[in-house]
């Protein structure tokens, strides 16, 4: 069952009766779909009372209040999140995306209210947060952020990586959705005018979702976020995963699954 939105992104209905293997959450036609447009919607993953307990759970966090416009280093402060970054069915969709060695190495909380409408520039995430500096190749652009290392990382790595936007409260076109401009990730990395080629042309799409849809996006995906015409809670869990192995002397700034012995955990079932 699916309803297309032409003015929206594609949602795609997830099926509470797979066992979340890569092959039942993703059709073939999704898979196409996926590798063309490097953007997909998908409904229905997360029910109301798991919404609500993630909900609870980031917003109870020390200092979400004054840091929810972007709320950085989830995998190492909150326990709930990193479960939800390592269990199904976060964890298989990402791998059914970016690849079966895909784990969870960054997470970050959105939100937008009338406190903090804020606003971001088109552009592409080309950044990855790692433990330490180092002299790896096609690593560039070395940099500190809240005390952790990034650095912009190279198309091997990139190519391999699929953000999974959980969203916990709906997102209309009113508040704040992230737009996109479908098929822009099979570029590489767009110089300047490139960006301002793309973006002059009509076709950025708004991404609206409800509560408990997860919005799967393409790092190399150009997108921004315009502010809210109509600021309330769009609070959004941006799951970041990584399937490419890291040169030597370089390792991920978060990784769970390696507390686990590279493990996925089953303790989160709404496959069932």
């Amino acid at each position: 069952m699916k309803e297309f939105y032409p003015s929206d992104c594609e949602m795609d209905h997830f099926n509470p009766a797979a066992t979340c293997t890569a092959d039942e959450i993703l059709s073939p036609d999704l898979r196409a779909r996926w590798a063309e447009e490097g953007i997909l919607r998908i409904s229905g993953v997360f029910k109301p009372p798991q919404v609500a307990a993630l909900k609870a759970s980031v917003m109870a966090e020390p200092g979400a209040a004054a840091r929810r416009a972007g709320d950085r280093g989830l995998l190492a402060r909150s326990r709930p999140v990193r479960a939800l970054g390592v269990s199904d069915p976060a964890l298989a969709l990402a791998r059914a995306l970016a690849g079966a060695a895909a784990r969870p190495v960054k997470a970050t909380l959105f939100d937008k209210t009338e406190g903090a409408n804020w606003t971001l520039p088109w552009h592409q995430d080309l950044t990855v947060a790692l433990r330490q500096p180092a002299d790896a190749p096609g690593f560039s652009r070395w940099s500190r952020k809240s005390g952790v290392t990034h650095a912009e990382a190279p198309l091997g790595v990139l190519k391999r990586m699929v953000a999974l936007r959980i969203h916990l409260d709906d997102c209309d076109a009113g508040n704040g959705p992230l737009l996109v401009v479908p098929g822009s990730h099979r570029r590489g990395k767009l110089s300047a005018a490139a960006r301002r080629e793309l973006t002059a042309a009509p076709a950025a799409r708004p991404c609206t979702a409800e509560a408990g849809d997860v919005l799967a996006m393409h790092p190399l995906l150009l997108h921004r976020s315009a502010p809210a015409e109509a600021p309330s809670h769009r609070r959004v869990i941006h799951l970041e995963y990584a399937a490419a192995a890291l040169p030597a002397g370089l390792t991920w700034r978060y990784d769970p699954l390696a507390e686990t012995g590279g493990r996925a955990t089953h303790d989160a079932k709404p496959c069932e």
